[in-house]
């Protein structure tokens, strides 16, 4: 009698569907990578949402205060940063160009103002260079702005109240000119003389009550720099 070739076949469809028989030839995973498939595409609920939703709500509630105090500090920083680097260009600018500068405070803010020849930019003839002293600096024609820091067109409140230390002296009006030398004369009074400095100016810039300031000193050589 013959034998018969007997090739493994499985008793049913359903084994052969079965991912834990390994037996009776490969596996159909089909069924299983599109199940796997539909879990990774589905959406996201409602329910999921709103979740995401409140918890945006709850960090933007609790930062905004912070992030908002940050954006006023950061504000007054620059400002400071700038009334510094007025004083800064204008010793600079006297000593570089031999011309007096000054630095000039009032209740809308900063101005640098420099000192022309008698004879005005062009003139060629020799003369002695102006200075501090000799200068009529409520004159136009004797002077030109060169910087402007207005206070009055800031937006963000930023206020600067300026005051003569160490006796704590509040200010509306300072002139601080600067020298050929770099030298450094003050007045408080436009009407009075041009002395050579010896008190130290702060400078206090801020933004409300709940924002930490910024404060410009300027030491009695002329030098400014920004400290809180």
């Amino acid at each position: 009698m013959a034998k018969s070739a007997i090739k493994p076949t499985c008793f049913a469809q359903a084994v052969r569907h079965n991912p834990c028989v390994r037996l009776c030839g490969p596996v159909d995973s089909s069924n299983a990578r599109i199940a796997r498939s539909a879990a990774r595409s589905r959406g996201f609920t409602l329910i999921e949402l709103m979740i995401v939703v409140l918890i945006i709500g709850i960090v933007a509630l609790i930062a905004g205060p912070g992030i908002t105090k940050q954006l006023r500090e950061q504000r007054a920083d620059r400002m400071g940063q700038q009334i510094a680097m007025s004083f800064r260009d204008a010793r600079l600018r006297a000593m570089g160009r031999g011309f007096a500068v000054m630095v000039r405070y009032s209740a809308t803010g900063f101005q640098v103002i420099e000192a022309l020849p008698a004879g005005g930019l062009n003139d060629c003839e020799a003369r002695m260079p102006p200075t501090c002293a000799n200068t009529n600096w409520a004159a136009t024609t004797a002077t030109r702005v060169v910087e402007t820091v207005n206070l009055g067109n800031l937006t963000n409140a930023l206020t600067a109240a300026v005051t003569l230390q160490p006796s704590n002296t509040a200010l509306t009006a300072l002139e601080v000119c600067y020298s050929s030398r770099g030298r450094s004369f003050s007045r408080t009074v436009a009407s009075n003389p041009l002395v050579p400095m010896t008190s130290t100016v702060d400078v206090l810039i801020s933004r409300g009550t709940n924002t930490l300031p910024r404060h410009v000193v300027i030491l009695p050589n002329g030098m400014a720099r920004l400290a809180l």
